[in-house]
């Protein structure tokens, strides 16, 4: 544990007046870079962290998706490659060897496997589970055939979509209605409420209008419709996301198989679901950690970083500890499982100014602060600058030249007989 004893702690505008008295240690390290290929391209959540839920899906209580797998018939990148490996000439397709377990079926399963489950239960803390059911499809047609034939992302997942409409009952994704934003409640609409679809491989995707990630399901070209009805007429999937026009009724996401099993991406698309805004989608500073880091993200072995605190507060999973220039004691545990971080008070015109401290001791398999070193561990100070720029809103603050201590006690050694300060 960390401890912030109780000594006036001042905090000024600039971080070089940054004031922190006696027996706190701060260890921060050089940035790596993870970058995602995110198709919602923009700027920061405008609004202060005070959301306290999603914006546009549940960030509470169980959600159940459908997460389909899908490869081209054509595709022969890689073959041989373990998690997902193709034999095109023979026309065998496994599908990916991760089918099972990427993520729980049912919510008494409580996988410990690092899983998509897994991962969004620890990183609120048991406030949000969620579940879902896997399929593989091998598309109807091969990518040369939608590329020759003018057909973009939406067309090909509906296409998908409706040949597992002949197999699967959607109502079992069908338990929560949006009402507005923030508002989300646990009824039927007769719209299926989230959907992931994930390729193995698309060549040159901007040809199809495929991102590494992005998240809906696509968007039609003139004349196409915006949904499209299964389970006989009784439900809907939409297309677009409503952040980009309220016209778009769709809550999904598409994604392109990377070198691993694709978590984080998927963390980081599903993520836009509860914090985008129509403007800046929801993007929130980069080189360090969080569910939508803009770039740079420092994963760890199965390709996952936590939520910034920022993050956490704006989805209502964590109410910091707040620090407006007085004498507070205060103790930090571990920020990742136990959820506790500090949130100080810049003076300033600014209310959306703030510095944040988070204490990481590496006890979640889904934390690394530091990649370059395994046992990396420590108090990190990230500056909420305030603005919506993605490359400044969030930024991972260095100590360097950034703290001034005061001396508990001179000492007055034979071979220092005119003093040392000890700290």
């Amino acid at each position: 544990m960390y401890i912030i004893l109780n000594k006036i702690l001042k905090v000024l505008k600039t971080l070089n007046y940054l004031l922190l008295f006696a027996f706190l240690t701060i260890q921060i390290f050089p940035q790596t870079y993870s970058d995602i290929d995110c198709g919602m391209t923009g700027f920061g959540e405008s609004t202060v962290a005070s959301q306290k839920g999603g914006k546009w899906m549940t960030a509470r209580d169980t959600l159940k998706v459908l997460i389909v797998f899908v490869q081209f018939p054509d595709d022969a990148y890689d073959t041989t490659f373990t998690l997902w490996p193709t034999n095109p000439v023979s026309e065998i397709y496994p599908g990916p060897t991760f089918l099972k377990t990427y993520i729980d079926s049912t919510t008494s399963q409580m996988s410990t496997n690092g899983n998509l489950t897994h991962y969004f239960r620890e990183m609120s803390v048991g406030q949000f589970t969620i579940i879902g059911k896997t399929r593989f499809v091998v598309t109807p047609h091969t990518y040369q055939y939608y590329l020759n034939n003018g057909w973009l992302r939406w067309n090909i997942n509906m296409e998908v979509l409706q040949q597992l409409d002949a197999t699967l009952d959607f109502a079992e994704f069908d338990k929560w209605k949006r009402y507005g934003e923030y508002d989300v409640r646990k009824e039927s609409d007769g719209r299926v409420d989230d959907i992931f679809m994930i390729y193995r491989n698309v060549p040159n995707m901007s040809s199809l209008f495929f991102y590494g990630g992005e998240s809906s399901l696509g968007y039609p070209q003139t004349g196409e419709p915006l949904e499209f009805f299964v389970d006989g007429g009784l439900r809907k999937i939409g297309s677009g996301h409503p952040a980009v026009s309220s016209s778009y009724p769709g809550m999904g996401t598409t994604s392109v198989m990377g070198g691993t099993i694709p978590y984080q991406v998927q963390v980081h698309e599903f993520s836009h679901h509860w914090m985008t805004d129509g403007q800046y989608y929801g993007h929130s500073g980069n080189g360090f950690w969080g569910m939508l880091s803009d770039w740079g993200c420092r994963l760890n072995s199965q390709g996952y970083c936590p939520p910034n605190s920022y993050e956490r507060e704006l989805i209502g999973w964590n109410a910091p500890d707040s620090i407006y220039q007085t004498t507070l004691g205060i103790t930090l545990t571990d920020y990742v499982q136990t959820n506790r971080s500090v949130k100080i008070k810049v003076p300033g015109s600014n209310p959306n100014e703030f510095f944040r401290l988070e204490y990481h001791l590496k006890l979640s398999q889904f934390d690394n602060p530091e990649v370059h070193d395994p046992n990396a561990k420590g108090l990190y100070l990230i500056h909420q600058t305030g603005n919506t720029n993605p490359f400044s809103q969030l930024r991972l603050t260095p100590a360097d030249g950034c703290w001034y201590w005061t001396a508990d006690t001179i000492v007055h050694p034979p071979y220092y007989p005119s003093g040392l300060a000890v700290y």
